[in-house]
């Protein structure tokens, strides 16, 4: 089980806003052995154990980390990346965490068009260590 303790934060833009009917965005959520914006490095097995535990205790999504997760937004689709891929120009590693929310909230849906909400980011908590150097 991974367990959160310092909140991180990690930003990456949707790949794909589906047709106005759908209402669907697409992105990666996470991608191994990349740094983040504080500066860590996650591995593709701590991010495979996230996700998993997201699709079991949470499932929930929310906006720009303000107040409760909003029933308006669906998590319908979550997966790791099983190879290499290319999607819509975004080059998507072995490894990186990748889910689809339905939006259900013309609001909400607005502010995707618009460009207001242009990816996901994850919020939990991490016990971090210091690396020694070598």
């Amino acid at each position: 089980m991974v367990e959160f303790a310092e909140e991180l934060v990690k930003k990456v833009h949707f790949w794909k806003a589906d047709d106005e009917a759908q209402q669907i965005v697409y992105g990666v959520v996470l991608i191994p052995e990349q740094v983040d914006s504080q500066g860590d490095i996650v591995g593709a097995d701590e991010i495979e154990a996230a996700a998993h535990q997201f699709l079991t205790q949470y499932r929930q999504s929310g906006i720009q980390h303000v107040g409760d997760a909003l029933p308006s937004l669906e998590v319908i689709e979550s997966y790791i990346a099983p190879v290499d891929m290319e999607v819509a120009g975004q080059q998507v590693p072995q490894g990186a965490w990748i889910i689809a929310v339905k939006i259900n909230d013309p609001e909400i849906w607005q502010m995707v068009l618009d460009g207001r909400l242009t990816g996901f980011s994850i919020q939990g908590y991490a016990n971090s260590e210091a690396e020694e150097a070598a």
